[in-house]
């Protein structure tokens, strides 16, 4: 019986030490090679947009994200030995669980026709309290001497022709039209749209 106990209680022990032995490996394990993570919060307060970078964590870390890297240098690398680009900037970032990288993301390129979007956000934004602006019609008379237009929009306004502000927005942002953004652009409050730029 006494020999009968302590077979039980070798074998309870051993197995308290091995779980206590298998604990200290896995933190162990674990802290050496956990993936090292870190919330990036931006400082400045925006009103129209959430900056916060969280859970950023280092690119090496992540295989998927690492291979992607190297594959879109690899691509930017042959466009610029076609010639067919200078300068490329990306950004990249995982919305599900938070790896990024970047490429030339410091540099400064102009903003071209994504500046037709806070002036959008201007006329959303007024149309809030106006219910009407969207529908408020306005007489087409932008010409190609008042705006340069490298790509043709698929679909051309009618000089002279009616339209509403809601068709010229989306003229100005699902075809890029330089002329429809003349128009609104003239008929905006610039110190609203400068609101804009500056909050974002």
């Amino acid at each position: 019986m006494v020999y009968k106990t302590q077979i039980i209680g070798f074998i309870f022990i051993t197995f308290i030490v091995g779980f206590a032995i298998g604990q200290v490996i896995h933190i162990s394990y674990g802290q050496d090679n956990a993936i090292k993570i870190k919330e990036t919060r931006l400082a400045e307060n925006y009103k129209f947009i959430n900056p916060l970078l969280e859970c950023d964590a280092n690119i090496g870390s992540f295989i998927s994200a690492r291979n992607l890297k190297n594959s879109v240098i690899s691509y930017i690398n042959s466009e610029k030995n076609a010639g067919n680009v200078n300068e490329v900037g990306v950004y990249y970032r995982d919305l599900n669980n938070g790896p990024t990288f970047g490429i030339n993301d410091g540099e400064q390129f102009t903003p071209a026709s994504l500046l037709k979007v806070p002036l959008m956000m201007v006329y959303l934004r007024l149309s809030e309290k106006d219910k009407e602006l969207l529908n408020k019609k306005v007489i087409y008379s932008a010409t190609e001497s008042t705006f340069t237009q490298a790509i043709k929009p698929e679909i051309k306004l009618e000089y002279g022709k009616e339209y509403t502000v809601d068709e010229l927005i989306t003229h100005m942002i699902r075809y890029s039209d330089n002329g429809a953004t003349s128009v609104l652009y003239t008929l905006i409050d610039k110190n609203k749209l400068k609101t804009i730029y500056d909050d974002l």
